[in-house]
């Protein structure tokens, strides 16, 4: 399917649910107080913009989703490199990564109010929990998966372990590497705005909560309309992000 053909089928498909959505409560089918409309959703979202009741926010947020993620990337990519290429470090370290994969994070989120407190601080580390897997998971399997001759050429040539590192292991996870990044970045954008509304009154995620909890539905959909464009328009960027990268190895290979 070709770019102009993706987006015009999609943003179709999205007019036809707003109009859908429009017109559901006048003709009866569901209560306005369930879901709301949206000219009143857009109405309202207008107003807490103007108020500063969603970019202000929405801004603590990012905040601390940037911090998290990076601190993800800088332990995630290293560990995964690590892991892929030694075997030792996988055996001693796959039973404990496992079990703080599969581990809920809700599950997790009192201890870490106990460790970091609430608010910011918690937040980060669910961020953190939620990207760094995708990142050194999908990091580990592009090691694992570059074609050991590859390896032998450079050693057959003298190169020392950091040659190897340099010259083929870390270029040939790239894609694999972007493709956990990508994941990461939703997951994390997800694992902010939950641990917010459970462990924090600041941050979009506490306006969620807030909202939730006092039934103003308009307001609660203005704000998870934000949320869901900003998870849409980060996991674009970096699948067009990496889209190129696959594309510009394949040139470089032919």
């Amino acid at each position: 399917m070709k770019k102009w053909e993706r987006t015009w089928i999609g943003g179709l498909a999205v007019i036809l649910f707003l109009i859908l959505w429009e017109v559901a409560t006048p003709l009866g089918w569901v209560k306005v107080a369930d879901i709301s409309r949206p000219s009143l959703v857009a109405k309202v979202f207008v107003e807490l913009a103007g108020e500063g009741e969603i970019f202000e926010p929405l801004g603590i947020s990012l905040r601390a989703f940037i911090i998290g993620f990076l601190l993800s990337l800088v332990v995630g990519i290293p560990l995964g490199v690590l892991i892929g290429r030694y075997r030792l470090v996988f055996l001693l370290l796959d039973p404990l990564l496992m079990a703080f994969y599969t581990m809920p994070r809700l599950a997790m989120m009192p201890l870490l109010v106990v460790w970091f407190g609430v608010g910011f601080g918690a937040t980060i580390a669910v961020v953190f929990l939620s990207a760094v897997f995708p990142v050194l998971v999908n990091t580990a399997v592009g090691i694992r998966e570059i074609d050991p001759v590859w390896v032998r050429a450079v050693q057959s040539f003298g190169g020392k372990e950091w040659d190897i590192f340099k010259k083929v292991l870390l270029p040939g996870t790239v894609p694999h590497m972007m493709t956990g990044i990508r994941l990461g970045v939703g997951r994390g954008l997800l694992g902010m705005v939950v641990s917010e509304m459970y462990a924090s009154t600041a941050g979009i995620g506490g306006q969620i909560s807030l909202y939730g909890n006092s039934f103003r539905t308009p307001e609660l959909i203005a704000l998870i309309a934000v949320v869901s464009l900003l998870g849409f328009l980060c996991v674009d960027l970096m699948r067009r992000i990496e889209e190129r990268v696959r594309r510009g190895r394949v040139e470089v290979q032919l």
